[in-house]
């Protein structure tokens, strides 16, 4: 039972809200602001039930989640990781266990491939992002076969949609959007990657992680700066922050120099290697190889195993050959072998040819004078 009478100004809302599905309060509020202003010019004797604040604005948004209840949404409050500014999104509650009906306009395979990409985000812990090569190079783990092309085309309609964020690094990210609606998903699926802050309990990919080994606390950028401010220490180990600062959380983990690589390692979030034999890649990450670099080795690697790929047959053929021409070449008298061609320049004569040419013939030589 409700305990308020639903207006023009809900509908109008609600409308807005479906098609931009997320934005921050300031863009809630203006949008607020514009749709009591729509009804009021088409009633002359609307009134506002909230003023045109942030107050008024979360009072009004209790009311609207209260409506959408029913149909299995529910408007969601939550801030973005590094800066703290206030997301609301319009969040799909009953496809919280599975991507496949939070973006139900997708095809099965378009799913898939985003399955893989926030699989691949999470997993790259403590990078929490990948790069838009390694990104793209994602449609090889699929069952299907999408192009290179249409990958790019969906990852650009996930940023665009709220899903994920590309930062000037060229590096893939959860979008304040994404997070909100993927909470419990990624709680259930990653929780061997995914952290909450110690200070808000929200899930954390951007911030910081307390330097002490023994201990596992993060916190969330604006998180740790309220710690800061107060010079406050660890609130897990009480480690002061001050002697020893927290690493980074998010792409300020890796250099610039594995933004351009295809497949990087995947650690957990105790930063341990989930796959044990990749030192040498971890050798070459710390080194920081260049793109360029990377892209010779890739292209040295392909031309040995073309190289492995020769048949036996015709490399045994090949050395017997050689065998038979080197053994005719040793048994060759030495005035029976071929004298290469040697080639005289035109402007250099040798003066012992000169005199035969003039016995032989008075006339003019018949070299050629180079003009």
């Amino acid at each position: 039972m409700l305990d308020f009478v639903p207006t023009h100004l809900h509908r109008v809302f609600n409308q807005s809200l479906l098609s931009r599905r997320a934005m921050t309060d300031d863009m809630m509020l203006e949008m607020y602001k514009r749709a009591v202003k729509a009804v009021a010019a088409t009633d002359p004797e609307f009134e506002p039930p909230f003023r045109g604040n942030m107050e008024g604005l979360s009072a009004f948004l209790e009311q609207i989640t209260t409506l959408l209840e029913p149909l299995g949404l529910l408007v969601k409050r939550g801030p973005d990781e590094t800066t703290g500014r206030k997301w609301t999104a319009l969040v799909n509650t009953e496809g919280t266990g599975d991507i496949a009906q939070l973006a139900t306009d997708l095809t099965p395979l378009e799913i898939s491939f985003v399955r893989v990409v926030i699989g691949a985000i999470v997993e790259s812990y403590p990078a929490n992002s990948i790069g838009s090569r390694h990104a793209v190079g994602l449609v090889k783990d699929l069952n299907g076969q999408m192009t290179k092309s249409a990958a790019q085309a969906l990852l650009k309609s996930l940023v665009s949609r709220g899903w994920l964020s590309i930062s000037e690094r060229g590096r893939y990210s959860l979008a304040p959007r994404g997070l909100l609606e993927l909470d419990s998903y990624l709680r259930g699926e990653y929780d061997d990657y995914v952290q909450s802050c110690r200070r808000c309990n929200r899930i954390i990919l951007t911030g910081v992680a307390c330097a002490n080994d023994a201990c596992e606390a993060h916190y969330h950028t604006y998180c740790y700066g309220m710690i800061a401010e107060r010079q406050a220490p660890c609130l897990e180990c009480k480690t002061s922050f001050e002697e020893v600062p927290p690493t980074p959380v998010g792409e300020k983990a890796v250099s610039r120099a594995q933004d351009g690589f295809a497949r990087p390692n995947k650690r957990r979030r105790s930063g341990r290697e989930e796959e044990g034999d990749d030192d040498d890649d971890d050798d070459d990450s710390q080194v920081g190889l260049s793109h360029e670099r990377q892209a010779v080795r890739e292209e040295e690697d392909g031309l040995e195993s073309e190289e492995e790929e020769i048949h036996p047959v015709g490399y045994l053929l090949c050395s017997k050959q050689l065998t038979q021409s080197r053994s005719r070449s040793q048994t060759e008298r030495p005035s029976q072998r071929h004298r290469p061609e040697t080639i005289i320049p035109d402007s250099f004569v040798d003066p012992d040819e000169e005199d035969e040419d003039e016995d032989d013939d008075p006339g003019p030589s018949r070299r050629r004078r180079r003009f």
